[in-house]
């Protein structure tokens, strides 16, 4: 990854960040000094990997639509199975999840940072697949 990039996701992080009313994060996040902090931080990782995610579904099936102009038919087909295998994996990340937090005890704050930790590095990884799918 270069620079650019990288000083681009973090512009859109912080914008995001801010644009949610999540804005004292970008400090405390970095290094929280007590359980409240790293919960808060968990509910804002999860929610931006939710909303990166969501941009690069939405650009994957804008490139889709794009490279399959000539076939538009087998462009929806693909398109359609890109659904299927979405809504496939948001299943398949809330039980792995709910697999990490089974010993856990539920309706605490150590399951809900521990369950927000889990679907925010799931969805990142998602989110790597997402963007590496249908490349030119």
């Amino acid at each position: 990854m270069n620079s650019v990039t990288i000083n681009l996701k973090s512009i859109a992080f912080i914008s995001l960040l801010t644009m949610s009313g999540l804005s004292y994060a970008t400090q405390d996040c970095e290094k929280p000094n007590n359980s409240q902090q790293v919960f808060e931080c968990s509910k804002v990782a999860s929610t931006i990997a939710n909303h990166v995610l969501n941009k690069a579904y939405k650009d994957l099936i804008s490139r889709i639509r794009e490279q399959y102009l000539p076939a538009p038919k087998l462009g929806d087909e693909y398109i359609e199975k890109i659904k299927k295998s979405q809504r496939t994996w948001i299943t398949l990340r809330d039980s792995d999840c709910e697999i990490e937090v089974f010993i856990i005890e539920p309706g605490t704050q150590a399951y809900e940072t521990t369950k927000n930790h889990c679907a925010a590095r799931l969805t990142d990884a998602r989110r790597s697949f997402l963007d590496s799918t249908s490349q030119h």
